[in-house]
């Protein structure tokens, strides 16, 4: 999860699912198919998630810095 607090207020600004590593082992594919987790999907650490969520904010312009 992403937020941004300034003096004008704060909001979440990305989300995403963080789902363990244990997930994707064949032991549960059946769960991972009736949970209908995306084929390609594959497991992200906490921290490669945040770094692309705040990559792709930067690259959207949605925080210039201004």
């Amino acid at each position: 999860m992403v937020s941004h607090a300034d003096d004008r207020g704060r909001g979440l600004v990305d989300w995403r699912p963080h789902i363990s590593a244990k997930w994707f082992n064949d032991n549960f594919s059946v769960l991972r198919e009736e949970r209908k987790v995306p084929e390609g999907l594959r497991h992200k650490t906490k921290n490669v998630m945040a770094s692309v969520m705040i990559n792709e904010m930067f690259a959207g312009g949605l925080f210039n810095g201004e």
